[in-house]
């Protein structure tokens, strides 16, 4: 069973953002990915010995909406925003996988030039993590 604490199950703290640089080109580099309608999903494990493990309590998480894509900051930090709530709410089944076995590096990059309603972004990052939990279990 999973013994997580409920404060990492219910917030987005800031050690779970994806600020390395380092971490990042690997994620995009070596990371498996899957396209949704609104955005692509990456994910790579990385092991408990590295310097990650120091960084993160299980997992960390990288948001990206390309100015080419959608032009106003306004608009775009509040996909981020959606983005990031939606993550959160959902994160649950996520934590106690990636805390059973290795520390987790995930990336979302929106890819659609419309603006989404909230109910289809919600939906598509559920799906995400779910695929997250099914493929690393395969």
């Amino acid at each position: 069973m999973c013994q997580v604490r409920p404060l990492h199950v219910q917030t987005f703290l800031k050690t779970e953002r994806l600020r390395s640089r380092k971490y990042a080109q690997i994620l995009f580099q070596q990371g498996r990915y899957k396209r949704y309608p609104f955005f692509v999903v990456r994910y790579l494990f990385v092991s408990p010995t590295s310097a990650f493990a120091a960084e993160s309590p299980f997992a960390q998480v990288l948001f990206s909406v390309p100015k080419r894509m959608i032009k106003h900051a306004s608009k775009r930090h509040r996909l981020k925003r959606v983005m990031q709530e939606a993550y959160r709410l959902h994160k649950a089944p996520l934590v106690c996988m990636a805390s059973e076995t290795n520390y987790l590096l995930i990336g979302y990059s929106y890819t659609a030039s419309t603006q989404p309603n909230d109910r289809q972004l919600t939906t598509d990052m559920k799906h995400s993590i779910q695929w997250i939990i099914a493929s690393s279990t395969s």
